[in-house]
């Protein structure tokens, strides 16, 4: 599904130049996946809402650490040597600025990029076959997605994308044990979910927000305005935990058409980003799980029942 202006340039989810291959298998099964997990695929879904038609179109789970002194645009080849037969297509691209979730001030703070005399070492995004999942790496970040793009294949489920990471992520560690390029001090976690609602706004128009937000009522004290014609909002919310902030949870809607045939359509994206919620991948996980219920609880809060009809709520 290709969709115009969907997400801003320099996130970890600008697909802009990526293949729209419509390759009929979802996930091929990740050989070499960890046995270790953190939590239980029950526990993690077991007290969460759940739809049985999700709008979800992307998933970024993302994790930013100081960065490896030793790695080197080598290392890039000599990784993907590792990865090749699950990650056919490679794809090489500007690297991503840091963002941190700063408490006692304001929102994030992005970190700015500098431009030196020396090539910079950038990012390096490493495609399935079918383009439905991929891996990017720069040498401070570490990501996976998965992209539904104009497919009828189911979203996965948050468990089995975030099996792959766990997966991924210790296979790269490893690597980078082998090739001395530095050690793992993970600094902020993300998870991103993007997604599509058209259903609500099919035949109508971007002013019907109400139907889709129940934090949205549409109405004016006057009736000089006419209805809105494109919306762009975006507020977050600060977790705690023992009265210490451990996170946000980003939330952003805008108005969009799809592409092939103009049909209105809301861009809903919710983003959980914070420190680790202990040491090492375990940490990483722990704060990524954590974001997955604020996302699932916040996107139920925030629809209202017309929407959970739709998407056929189950719990």
């Amino acid at each position: 599904m290709k969709v115009e202006s969907l997400l801003p340039t320099g996130s970890f989810l600008d697909y802009g130049r990526s293949p729209t291959r419509t390759g009929a298998k979802l996930l091929t099964d990740h050989e070499g996946t960890s046995g270790k997990r953190s939590a239980s695929v029950g526990a993690l879904r077991s007290n969460l809402p759940e739809y049985a038609k999700p709008p979800v179109v992307e998933v970024a789970i993302s994790v930013q650490f100081e960065e490896l002194a030793g790695f080197r645009p080598v290392h890039f080849g000599l990784y993907w040597e590792l990865i090749r037969d699950r990650y056919p297509v490679t794809e090489h691209h500007p690297p991503l600025a840091s963002v941190v979730e700063l408490f006692g001030t304001r929102g994030s703070q992005a970190g700015s990029l500098s431009i030196e005399s020396q090539f910079p070492v950038g990012r390096c995004w490493y495609l399935s076959s079918d383009g439905l999942r991929l891996v990017q790496l720069q040498p401070d970040r570490f990501v996976l997605n998965w992209r539904k793009l104009d497919t009828d294949i189911d979203y996965p489920r948050y468990e089995r994308l975030r099996e792959i990471f766990q997966s991924e992520l210790e296979s790269f560690l490893e690597f980078a044990t082998r090739n001395e390029l530095g050690g793992f001090e993970p600094t902020q976690c993300e998870l991103t979910y993007v997604n599509h609602l058209v259903s609500a706004l099919g035949g109508g128009e971007h002013g019907e927000l109400s139907k889709v937000l129940s934090v949205w009522s549409g109405k004016t004290t006057e009736t000089y305005l006419p209805k809105v014609e494109d919306a762009r909002l975006a507020w977050q919310y600060r977790f705690e935990e023992n009265s210490s902030p451990i996170g946000r949870l980003h939330v952003q809607v805008k108005s969009a058409m799809r592409t092939r045939d103009r049909t209105p359509l809301l861009v809903w994206e919710l983003t959980g980003r914070g420190a680790p919620l202990g040491l090492g991948v375990e940490g990483v996980l722990s704060f990524t799980d954590r974001s997955h219920e604020w996302i699932v609880r916040g996107f139920t809060a925030l629809t209202t029942d017309h929407m959970h009809r739709i998407w056929e709520r189950q719990r």
